[in-house]
Parts: structure tokens; sequence; C-alpha cells
């Protein structure tokens, strides 16, 4: 009997004044099990759900008026398990420069992650019949309250995943129409509207024509195609850095395999969950037994499945647009040739200029806007004429071939892409001038980079204009390719690493003449040592109200500045910048450069 007696008083100064309450609780999360076994469906198993959700916000009430012990017992436990799955976590930043090479790695979480989702993806793979109603007797009979709670973050991964779904391809064409138009005033929206209307019809209808596992398939074909694009040639220096939280010790990883690895990642996850949610629906003739008995995790898997395939075919399709746009990649010179001239002149014409790294074109076909012109004459031209005549050039045959000619064809060549690359940069300047400024400090300039869209914003505002804003991409008007040509970046790729410049930050109020100004001193300077020393702050002394700082940003290093703004970093990476600020006034003493820089910029769609 006292042995009784005194384990009620220590039971007691354990639940405190909080005894009946507990109890009421204890109560109820029997009644809950009892019931949930008794259970057929997934709508009892909502409704059991929501109970246990009204319980835990009057758990929740009651610790705030009156603490209940085991409520921070079981707190602390869960700090003590999220620290534990936080040990892992890694940071991530983005490496321009690429000199001197970092050792390369892939994060163990990640690694780990694909293993077990693949293992998931098996196993889900041989018990398909199972899910998800027989799934739901077995773990229900076993414990049914720790089936619920799984049920629960379940449903809650589902809804998350449809939600993403379905907004990323409404971001896209809502991007696409945004950075697409050209007029004055604002938009009209309707066609917008009915592209929208139109992808999600569509696939209402498709759901009702086409079997479940016609979209899993489509996932499958886009995470082929994804890996696929790994073996285009891109920039090797761009690469990924990568270091566990807290750690020293930085790594690197190619640009190419770190999204195959967060596609992958991602496209499993969508598998995996659209077959535990209705696996049993992908046997033709099932699909009725299976809604009478999980009808609401049925839906959301069948919900998923639909929406999915617009995202990922999306994400891959934007990716291999983005990657045969690279301007890293090769971009070869084009001749085109006018006048009358035989097939054997044609063909070894064209031979010379093709073992000289041209592309040749002869007339009828048209010239492209990129196109370096000459017209074969009878009439002997000097080759040594002033660059000012008309062109196209008129030359002889034999001149057309001489090492002296085909200087002067590079060098036009290359004039025609500087104005090019300042025409169409004027054309985004004047487009970034006319939209209101939301955040942030200045703008930054990247043609030369396949995953930098646009010209964007150093920092997104907190609020997006729908009319005038892209969702996804960040950029502000028409992207690069829209207004400078593949040829034209490859020449502005080589002449960025040439001058060890990785990007370029524009301060608002630095007019578009201030930076033209500071665009062709840097074409000075790559033509003055041929490409073959950096560029360097003393270079762009001079320029009226305008003051150049390059930076070399090496991973976390830290810098601070009371006169110049601070554009918006990541916490890792590595890159030369070079900042165009209006002149402060202050004295042109060469000084350290004198920033704290926290944050690199983020490419936009990447991930």
């Amino acid at each position: 009997m006292q042995l009784l007696t005194r384990t009620y008083r220590h039971f007691r100064q354990l639940l405190g004044q909080n005894a009946w309450f507990t109890g009421a609780i204890v109560a109820g999360l029997i009644g809950l099990e009892i019931a949930g076994r008794q259970g057929t469906s997934d709508w009892h198993d909502a409704i059991h759900l929501l109970l246990l959700l009204f319980l835990s916000v009057l758990i929740l009430i009651r610790h705030r008026q009156r603490p209940l012990a085991w409520v921070d017992t079981l707190v602390g436990f869960l700090r003590r398990g999220a620290r534990l799955l936080g040990r892992p976590a890694f940071e991530i930043g983005i490496d321009l420069r690429g000199t001197p090479a970092l050792p390369q790695g892939y994060p163990p979480i990640v690694l780990t992650m694909v293993l077990v989702l693949s293992a998931w993806t098996v196993g889900v793979l041989i018990f398909v019949d199972s899910f998800p109603a027989d799934a739901r007797q077995f773990l229900a009979r076993i414990w049914y309250l720790g089936y619920l709670l799984l049920l629960g973050a379940f449903w809650a991964l589902l809804i998350f995943c449809t939600v993403v779904a379905m907004i990323v391809p409404a971001a896209m064409i809502h991007d696409r129409f945004v950075s697409s138009y050209t007029g004055d005033g604002r938009r009209s929206r309707r066609t917008e509207y009915l592209c929208l209307g139109a992808y999600f019809g569509g696939l209402v209808v498709l759901s009702g024509l086409l079997p479940v596992w016609v979209p899993l398939a489509a996932c499958i074909l886009a995470l082929v195609v994804n890996l696929v694009t790994i073996v285009l040639p891109s920039n090797p220096d761009v690469k990924f850095l990568w270091r566990t939280r807290g750690a020293a010790e930085i790594r690197s990883i190619p640009w190419g395999r770190w999204v195959a690895c967060e596609f992958t990642l991602v496209t499993l996850l969508v598998i995996n969950l659209v077959l535990m949610s209705c696996g049993s629906v992908l046997p033709a003739g099932s699909v009725a037994a299976a809604f009478d008995k999980m009808a609401i995790t049925t839906t959301l898997g069948v919900v998923l499945a639909w929406l999915a395939p617009g995202a990922l075919c999306g994400l891959v399709l934007q990716t291999v647009l983005g990657r045969s746009r690279d301007p890293a990649r090769p971009c070869r010179p084009l001749l085109h040739v006018a006048g009358k001239m035989v097939a054997p002149q044609r063909r070894k014409l064209a031979a010379i200029f093709t073992a000289r790294g041209w592309d040749v074109r002869f007339a009828p076909a048209m010239p492209g806007p990129d196109d370096v012109c000459v017209e074969v004459s009878e009439e002997r031209v000097a080759v040594d004429a002033d660059d000012s005549v008309r062109w196209p050039l008129r030359v002889s045959v034999k001149e057309l071939g001489t090492d002296e000619m085909l200087d002067r064809l590079a060098r036009r060549d290359e004039i025609q892409k500087r104005r090019r690359l300042v025409g169409g940069l004027e054309r985004l300047f004047k487009r970034a001038v006319r939209r209101r400024r939301r955040s942030g400090s200045g703008l930054w300039v990247a043609p030369h980079y396949w995953f930098v869209l646009g010209l964007s914003r150093d920092a997104q505002g907190e609020e997006w204009d729908m009319e005038e804003s892209t969702i996804l991409t960040g950029i502000i008007g028409l992207p690069y390719h829209r207004v400078l040509p593949r040829a034209v970046r490859h020449y502005f790729y080589k002449m960025m690493r040439a001058l060890q410049v990785d990007l370029i930050f524009v301060e608002d109020g630095v007019g578009f003449r201030r930076f033209v100004r500071v665009l062709r001193l840097m074409f000075e300077v790559y033509d003055m040592f041929g490409g073959k020393r950096r560029a360097d702050e003393i270079h762009f002394t001079g320029v009226p109200g305008t003051r150049v700082l390059i930076h070399d940003y090496v991973l976390t290093e830290p810098f601070k500045s009371d006169v110049y703004p601070e554009p918006d970093y990541e916490n890792l990476g590595r890159a030369r910048i070079m900042h165009i600020f209006k002149d402060r006034g202050e004295q042109p003493e060469i000084l350290e450069t004198p920033w704290d820089i926290t944050h690199m910029p983020v490419p936009s769609l990447a991930r």
C-alpha cells in the first residue's frame, strides 16, 4: 500500500497542477488510437488528424498558461533531433574565377540522399500495388497515432510539391511575356491568361484520357535529358563551392554535375510521392477501388503526377536553351562573299578561311547581321586602305586570302561586335531606367554567362510588380539572347576572361554614357595588351563623375566601405568584380579596397 501511495505522489509531482489536463489528453489519444483502428479510408484519417491538431492546439494554449514539464521534455528531444539532422548541412556558393583550382568533391549528404531515394524508388516499385490502401492497413494496425503523424507529413509534402509544380510553369509563362514585351505603357495580360488557361486546361483533358504512368514517364524523360546536358561544353571555370557548415575546408563541384544532382533528387522525390500515393491506380482497371479506399491520398498523388512533368520539362527546356546559347562555347566569325566567282575559286577560298577559323557564306545567300561582308571585284584594292571605306569591301580574289586581308577582316569583325554590344546594352539600360526601382543600389551586367539571363538588380524587392517584374529569372527587360547574338556575347566573354573581370556592377545614377566610356576603356586595355594583361583600377582613371573600383572577392574575405554602397553577395564564392560608382569626390589615393562583402550575386534558374 505504501508503494502505491509513493508512486502516486511521484506521478502527481511529475504532472504537477496539470494532472487532470494531462490525463484528459492521454485519454483523448487513447480514444484516437482505438477509433482509428476501426477506420477503413483516409476520410476517417482526415477527421482523426483534425482532432489530433485540435488536441495539439489545446496543449499549446495550456502550455502558455501553465507550463507542462512533459512538453518541455518533448521539445528538447525534438531540438536535439533537429540539431542531429542539421549536422550534414552545408553552405553553397558560386566560383566565377576557377583559378587556383580547389579540390573537387560531392557533399556527402547529397550522395546519401540520392542513394536513399533510389533505394526508396526500388522498394516502392516492388510493392507498388500495396500503396496506399494496403500500406494503411498494415501501419494502422501496428500504431495508428504514428501512422497518423506520418500521413499528415506525407499529405503536407504532397501539397507543397503540388503548389510548387503549379507555380513554376505559371511563373515561366509570366516571365516569358514580361521579358518579351517591348511596347510602351502597361502591357495587356489577356494573352498571358489565355496561355495559363490553355496549359492547365490541357492537363485536365489529358488526365482524363491517359493513364497515370504517362506523366511519370515524362518525368523520367526530363531527368534523362537533364543528365545528357552535362556533356554539352560550357565554361569550365564556373563551378559551385560548398563546405560543411562550421568547417573550414572548401571544395568545388562542376556546374553541370551539381544541377544534375539537384534535378535527380527532385525527380526521384516526385516519383516516389506519386507511387506511394496512387501506385495502385497505375495498372488499368483499379482506379475506382483505389479512390474508394484512399480518395484524398490518391487524388493528391494524381494531381501531382500531372503537374510535375510541366515544371520539370520547363526547367530542362530552359537549361537546354541556355546551354545552347552559352557564350563560352566557340563561335566562328562569318564572312559573306558577294561577286562573281567560279566553283573552284569558292572551294579554295572556303578552305583558306575555314583553316583560319572562319565560316564562309557566298551570295546569293543573304548576309547575316554579324557577317563581315566583302565583294569580289576585278579592280585591285590596296590592303592597307583606311578602314573607314564603305563596307562591303571591294577586294580581288588574290588579296582576299592574304594574311593582311585576314587581319583586316578580323578587325572589322571585332569592331562590328563591339558596336552590337554597345547598342544592345544601351537598349537594355533604357528599359531598366524606365522601371521603378524597388530595392538594391544598382545593376549586375554579365552577358557572358549563359545562366545570367539579363540585367538584374543586386537585391530583389520584397514586392513584385506583376506587370513588369519577372518571378523566376529576376531580370529587367529583354533577356540577353534577344538583344545580343551569341557571337557578340562570345567576344565579350573572351575579353572579360582576358581582362580577368567576372562581373560588372553599375550603381544607380551612373548613366549609360558613363558606362560606355568605361566599356570603351576596357576595349582599349584589351587592344593595348593583346588580351595578355588584366584590367586594373588605374586603367579607368579620368572618367568624369565616375569611380571604377575592382575587388578580388576571394571566398569570405571581408571588407567595408563608408563611402560607396555595398551590393548584395553570397556568403561563399570567388570573383573579380568591377564596380562602377558615382564619384564621391574623395582623394584619388591608392587605397586598399574598403568593403565588407558578405554575399555574392546568385544567377537566375539555376537550381
